[in-house]
């Protein structure tokens, strides 16, 4: 299972309320029961890969936005701390659980 979009307001009145942590064990829970044998998020911000390592996921790749060039050009300079890294992270799936 692909988990690819996910987002709370920073700041809203639904923020730091666990949701995100909620929303990434529920399609681990989904995954599970209909079989899959692993779940892959393609994380873009800092918040979103600390809810997927919360849920047992575990980095496989990474970009440095401020080292990504595209044409010679740094085309993710603007992106602000804390969000400075694309990650790829994987959770291998246990049937039994």
């Amino acid at each position: 299972m692909d988990l690819w979009m996910m987002g709370v307001e920073p700041g809203s009145r639904f923020a730091r309320h666990g949701i995100a942590s909620a929303l990434f064990q529920a399609s681990v829970d989904v995954a599970r029961h209909n079989g899959f044998q692993r779940c892959v998020a393609e994380c873009t911000g800092h918040f979103s890969q600390r809810c997927a390592i919360k849920a047992g996921f575990c980095e496989i790749a990474r970009v440095v936005y401020k080292d990504y060039r595209f044409q010679g050009r740094p085309v993710f300079a603007a992106i602000p701390e804390p969000h400075t890294t694309f990650a790829i992270l994987e959770r291998v799936l246990d049937p039994a659980a």
